[in-house]
């Protein structure tokens, strides 16, 4: 695979997402230049930090993950506002590197989704530009505002890592 071609460029689909607020559930997709071995690492460990945010919204630090089936894992988010949120969870399945699944809180409580727990379900293909990343968040049911907002966050997460991709490989040659 060539990352730096612009045949391997013009495959690549931009991030999108769709939230079913009836079920609580979103399917979000993307297609990152990179290997599923190097999106799997971006996603589980402190290797996050480098792209998981921006200076405008908010940034990912602290990020800590015992990689192991029920092994916690937690992050700080650091709001431009200067708020501070945690998420946390633990993995429920690690396949590497075609499978992640977890699950998410946050402290303090986020204001749309107040307390609950959600699951993500990160699958990891490889195609000929690199990797397709679907990835289905569950248990938003009855917090529709919650499902609509997270959908979108998603969209904007995967063009971070699409960006940070595209970094990787032009600073690799």
């Amino acid at each position: 695979m060539e990352h730096g071609s612009s045949a391997a460029a013009e495959a690549l689909r931009s991030p999108r997402s769709v939230a079913d607020v009836y079920a609580g559930t979103i399917l979000s997709t993307a297609d990152i230049a990179a290997p599923p071995e190097a999106v799997y690492r971006a996603l589980t460990t402190a290797e996050l930090e480098r792209w998981w945010g921006s200076d405008g919204l908010y940034w990912s630090r602290e990020f800590n993950a015992d990689l192991r089936v029920n092994g916690p894992w937690s992050i700080t988010v650091r709001w431009a506002n200067g708020n501070i949120v945690l998420a946390a969870g633990e993995f429920i399945e690690l396949d590497a590197p075609r499978k992640i699944v977890q699950t998410r809180n946050f402290e303090p409580p986020h204001p749309l989704l107040g307390k609950r727990e959600t699951t993500l379900t990160f699958h990891l293909e490889p195609i000929d530009s690199g990797t397709c990343v679907t990835l289905r968040d569950e248990g938003f049911a009855g917090r529709p505002a919650a499902c609509e907002f997270n959908a979108g966050h998603w969209e904007v997460v995967f063009s971070w890592l699409a960006n940070y991709a595209r970094e990787q490989a032009s600073a690799a040659g």
